[in-house]
């Protein structure tokens, strides 16, 4: 029972602290957060914080690991090659994401050292390919088909975050639905091939002659 009891005061201070830290993130950059902020924030005590994160960073790092394991989870619920087939369904879904909270993703995003976290992106996104539920509901799709969608996975994975980086901090001006459109069209028109079925390269074949 009392491990229960502790259990329960764990994740509940868990979850006071990233609420806290989700405020904090939105009013001021990452490098002017203390772990005196968060603490006042959060009601909690010094003590508390340090029972669950190291610093600051600590917590950043672990409220970005909780990120990407949920859009990993994703990815292997919706089929990683998806965003070749349905890119537009992928961003959106993406958008609407972020633009659930669009200030404190914004801010997640770009508090975190952009080369560390595409690596950290990067490696997911492959594991995905190696999970069993994965192998199981793409049983068809060949070992080249694969090995493709890992060599662009990789590459669009580094073009999409400095895209997603730039237009978040204001760089690029459009709005969601013109970026939306501008990466889908870039992805279809250079790996749509991949999902071109037999018949459809033959018509198109005939046509270029």
């Amino acid at each position: 029972m009392a491990q229960k009891a502790e259990y329960r005061s764990a994740k509940r201070s868990k979850i006071l602290i990233k609420k806290a830290f989700a405020e904090l993130l939105r009013e001021k950059k990452i490098d002017k957060i203390t772990v005196t902020d968060i603490i006042e924030r959060a009601g909690i005590s010094r003590g508390t914080f340090y029972a669950h994160y190291s610093d600051v960073y600590g917590l950043l790092n672990v409220i970005l690991n909780e990120e990407l394991n949920l859009f990993s989870e994703y990815l292997i619920a919706n089929g990683v090659m998806e965003i070749v087939r349905e890119p537009e369904f992928v961003f959106t879904t993406l958008m609407a994401y972020i633009d659930r909270d669009f200030e404190y993703y914004k801010a997640l995003f770009l508090a975190k050292d952009n080369v560390l976290f595409l690596r950290e992106l990067q490696e997911r996104l492959i594991n995905v390919f190696n999970d069993e539920d994965y192998k199981k509901n793409h049983a068809g799709e060949t070992n080249e088909q694969i090995s493709e969608v890992k060599l662009y996975v990789i590459f669009y994975t580094t073009a999409i975050a400095t895209v997603l980086t730039n237009w978040l901090n204001g760089t690029i001006e459009v709005s969601p639905e013109r970026l939306n459109q501008i990466l889908s069209d870039i992805i279809r028109n250079t790996v749509g091939h991949i999902y071109e079925d037999e018949g459809e390269k033959d018509k198109k074949k005939e046509e270029e002659k």
